[in-house]
């Protein structure tokens, strides 16, 4: 039974609640993701964590097939309230055929993740509805590694104690960023390398009617050009409200220049989509959560911009 007004198809957790932990992307250090799991188990939740959860294939925490089904596992699961990602990385997207083929649960849940687990979340978002969260993965629970306000935000958010969510300081990059005045949409996005390896899929990624966030870490300014013209050749762009770019470290060029700013402006002047920046969304220490599929509002505030997201009534 879903919490008295709570806006998201998941119902809220409480103490004494159930998680799942599933590696569907890469592998990590064993003291990194036990680390999260402390967190949680401070949180007054029960964390279940499957056996053989790493293997010795490379690139992946496991071979697809055991990958899968602890995805799968999880997912379905009757007793456990939301699955966590233990990282990205890469591996995801191996995985995207057979999630497109599981049947939806009953019961929603949230995943939970970013970086490579985009794959997934648009999955969910788009063909389930089940308002995944874009949010820190396990390994980064961890004292230090995330603004102690972004791990604080996401533990209110998945106890139903965050009614509403606002982030402020965003600026408009185009004409129409600039000649708009309020914006609504649906929140959808993610990793912006991820979202373009969807391309050609079977779930393309569509940020029609949707208020689009998109972030990336060490990719050079060129390769950001490459990734956003494909989305937007493969229509992934088509209708969208508004498109938010958020934290692209690591985009340093050989001789030391960093020209993913550049790669960014020049696509927000090639599209007559309203897109702006700053939002506090990426690989660094900023990873506000972000429930997919959910209502939220872009509008001025002073001389710069807010994005406004809604919980519950």
């Amino acid at each position: 039974m879903r919490q008295r007004g709570w806006l998201a198809k998941w119902a809220p957790l409480a103490p004494g609640d159930l998680v799942d932990v599933v590696a569907p992307a890469s592998r990590a250090p064993t003291e990194r993701w036990q680390a999260g799991v402390d967190v949680l188990k401070s949180w007054g939740l029960q964390v279940r964590v499957p056996d053989g959860l790493m293997g010795d294939t490379p690139f992946f925490a496991h071979d697809d097939k055991t990958r899968w089904q602890h995805l799968k596992r999880a997912l379905l699961a009757p007793d456990s309230k939301a699955v966590w990602c233990l990282r990205g990385g890469v591996g995801s997207l191996r995985l995207a055929d057979k999630l497109l083929r599981l049947t939806k649960p009953a019961m929603a849940k949230p995943l939970i993740g970013f970086s490579d687990i985009s794959a997934l979340l648009v999955i969910l978002d788009q063909r389930w509805s089940s308002n995944p969260i874009h949010g820190p993965v396990l390994t980064q629970l961890a004292r230090g590694v995330l603004r102690p306000q972004d791990v604080r935000k996401m533990r209110a958010l998945l106890f139903g104690e965050l009614e509403t969510d606002e982030q402020s300081n965003l600026r408009p990059l185009n004409e129409a960023a600039h000649c708009a005045t309020r914006i609504e949409g649906r929140l959808a996005g993610g990793n912006l390398c991820t979202l373009q390896t969807l391309c050609g899929g079977d779930e393309p990624f569509s940020g029609r009617g949707r208020i689009v966030f998109l972030e990336d870490t060490h990719e050079r300014g060129y390769k950001l050009d490459r990734m956003l013209v494909a989305l937007r050749r493969a229509g992934a762009f088509k209708g969208a409200r508004a498109i938010i770019f958020g934290d692209f470290d690591g985009d340093q060029e050989p001789d030391g220049r960093r020209l993913g700013a550049v790669a960014l402006r020049n696509f927000a002047q090639e599209v007559r989509v309203p897109v702006f920046k700053g939002l506090a969304v990426g690989h660094t220490k900023r990873l506000s959560p972000l429930v997919l599929g959910l209502k939220a509002t872009l509008d001025r505030h002073d001389t710069r911009w807010r994005l406004h997201t809604r919980f519950s009534d």
